[in-house]
């Protein structure tokens, strides 16, 4: 089944779902408040005089009435009516009675007898509200007589449409209060749960928003929750703290900035801006501070009931229309579970709407609050879940933060560490061209004026002497050349050796065969390096002109593997009979070379010598 088959199919079961809503609501309401099985009052006598007390209904005119009655639907234009209900009794009872009023608005006071056992709230401007809760007043079974007994209900209002009674039971308390209860706790007690939750919800969203302001949705839902709540309490605030018709206009105002801002809400989080519609619906909202301006409870019925919530029938489609484009255009199932929310509130809305308007009937009550059960659910798990996912990103975006400095940190210790030694290098250089300038001119120019006062003698004391001088003099040139930075380089070294080899070479009658080829640098080339390698070269060169008689030196160097370079040098003489593997001077040179971590190969024979210097290679790194 292809993405767009399983929308439509989706969409289907979404319409299944709202008619089958909209039946159990407007055709076949389900009965969630089972009436008590005996003690119905549901005919009884009615009369509009404006006394306070029972005693006072002496010249009362009394009319039959037929429970319930909705003052909306009759000729009745006062706000308060006197309701008689006259009890004959054959046998008093014995347990606590109580009197039973499953919906009344707004206010009621109970009389037995003529003797008050409680009312609803007060009658004093601005009058108890009471349309959502249902009311229970026990009385002593005392209060009876046997015979004739009258039960009479003072009923007021704020304005005569607002009024209506309910089927009224009287009967034992113990068989009243179960459903009493029952009533109260889902009318009632669970939408100040609901409420409170609600409120909880949009201080913590606000919260949120505070902590990221940039993220303006947590904020617009706050709002929405928060207007909600406050329309919530006309369910259950008895005593308003201000006039009926502030109150009123508040409950109304409330409830359209909450719709209004439901549909702001889904453009930002389903990240489709829709500015001009957005602005609309601010100055919707602006425009709804109008009403507290009406002069009467006419005039606020009117432009409140009839215009104000037109619109949020209006706004209702909008936004269903939006959320079923967004859902086929884009496969969004947050959309998806919006529209189901919204659709919802829509159907529920509806029915309200047709109640406050008289176009209902006003005795299945109100039912908007809940639907912002799922309401709250919904949106309430996807911003906490936006929320859980911004954290998610910014511990993930920290630790590659810490981790960047962490890099950063290693390389700057790493380029410290490099600058320390760089430094420590100019130290020891600047150290070392001190003293070859010392060797070159203290010992160096001393050990050459001796040579030349013992160039003056010719017997053989003096040309021993001249010659051994000579040989301080390469040896301590060889130490001042080692000490060279330039000379940390092995093809640089062997070109500075073959300089040296030239004039010993030249007067031996040898030919120098040259094979240098490139050779990468290694990283721990130091001046120890360079000495034992050109003491050893030295030796090898000194030993080949002495006793090899050859005629030809070749010098080639090479890569033995990725971690050694080899120089080999060869003699094609007669061989080196007194200069062999177990003699002291092939030793002194593999023991120089043990130094520096190479080794020393040699091979002799009639046709020549072969000595290998092998060198361990550590590449530079970067």
């Amino acid at each position: 089944m292809c993405s767009q088959q399983k929308q439509i199919m989706t969409l289907s079961l979404l319409m299944l779902f709202l008619a089958a809503l909209s039946y159990l609501i407007f055709f076949r309401p389900v009965v969630f408040f089972t009436p008590p099985a005996n003690g119905v009052i549901d005919s009884i006598k009615v009369s509009g005089h404006q006394a306070h007390q029972p005693s006072e209904l002496k010249l009362a005119h009394w009319q039959q009435q037929t429970l319930p009655d909705d003052w909306s639907q009759s000729t009745k234009k006062a706000k308060q009516y006197w309701y008689r209900h006259d009890l004959e009794l054959l046998q008093l009872p014995r347990q606590t009675m109580a009197v039973y009023l499953p919906k009344i608005s707004q206010n009621v006071a109970v009389y037995i007898n003529g003797i008050w056992v409680g009312q609803s709230g007060s009658f004093k401007t601005p009058i108890a509200r009471n349309h959502n809760l249902p009311q229970l007043f026990a009385f002593s079974s005392k209060l009876l007589t046997l015979g004739s007994n009258h039960i009479h209900f003072k009923v007021a209002a704020a304005t005569p449409t607002q009024g209506l009674i309910d089927r009224i039971y009287f009967a034992p308390y113990q068989d009243l209060v179960s459903a009493y209860r029952y009533k109260k706790r889902i009318r009632v007690d669970l939408i100040i749960w609901l409420t409170g939750a609600m409120l909880v919800m949009a201080v913590v969203l606000a919260g949120i928003w505070c902590y990221r302001r940039h993220d303006f949705i947590y904020a617009i839902f706050a709002m929405a929750l928060f207007f909600w709540s406050v329309h919530n309490l006309n369910l259950f605030i008895v005593e308003i703290p201000m006039s009926s018709q502030h109150w009123q206009a508040l409950n109304m105002l409330t409830l359209g900035w909450t719709i209004a801002l439901m549909p702001i809400f889904g453009h930002h989080y389903l990240g489709q801006p829709r500015p001009k519609t957005d602005r609309f619906l601010c100055l919707y909202c602006v425009a709804g501070l109008l009403l507290f301006l009406a002069t009467n409870n006419q005039q606020l019925f009117f432009y409140g009931y009839l215009v104000w919530y037109s619109f949020l029938i209006f706004f209702g489609l909008y936004a269903t229309h939006f959320l079923v484009s967004m859902y086929l255009r884009q496969a969004n199932n947050d959309a998806f579970y919006i529209l189901l929310a919204c659709t919802t509130m829509l159907v529920c809305g509806l029915h309200d709407i047709l109640v406050v308007n008289r176009l209902w009937s006003r005795f299945d009550g109100l039912i908007i609050q809940y639907s912002a059960i799922p309401t709250v659910i919904i949106f309430s798990w996807f911003l906490i879940r936006r929320f859980i996912n911004s954290l998610n990103t910014a511990e993930r975006l920290s630790k590659n933060l810490h981790q960047q400095v962490r890099q950063k940190q290693q390389q700057l210790e790493s380029q410290y560490e490099s600058l320390y030694l760089t430094q420590k290098k100019l130290v020891l250089l600047q150290e070392r061209e001190r003293m070859m300038r010392d060797m070159h001119d203290g010992i160096g120019g001393q050990l050459v004026a001796l040579a030349s006062f013992f160039n003056q003698r010719n017997d053989d004391f003096f040309i021993q002497a001249q010659q051994k001088i000579r040989g301080c003099i390469n040896d301590l040139h060889m130490v001042i050349d080692s000490l060279d930075p330039l000379m940390n380089n092995l093809p640089t070294l062997l070109g500075t050796m073959r300089l040296r080899w030239a004039e010993q070479l030249k007067s031996a009658n040898i030919t120098l065969d040259w094979h240098i080829s490139d050779l990468p640098e290694s990283a721990d080339f130091s001046s120890q390096h360079s000495l034992h390698i050109m003491r050893t070269l030295q030796e090898v060169i000194t030993n080949a002109i002495k006793h090899s008689g050859t005629t030809t030196i070749t010098v080639a160097t090479g890569i033995d593997d990725p971690q050694h370079v080899f120089i080999k040098i060869t003699d094609y003489g007669q061989g080196l009979g007194n200069i062999h593997s177990g003699g002291r001077g092939f030793k002194n040179m593999a023991w120089r070379m043990s130094q520096i971590n190479g080794s020393l190969k040699m091979s002799s024979s009639d046709q020549g010598t072969e000595i290998c210097l092998i060198l361990q290679q550590i590449p530079v790194q970067g």
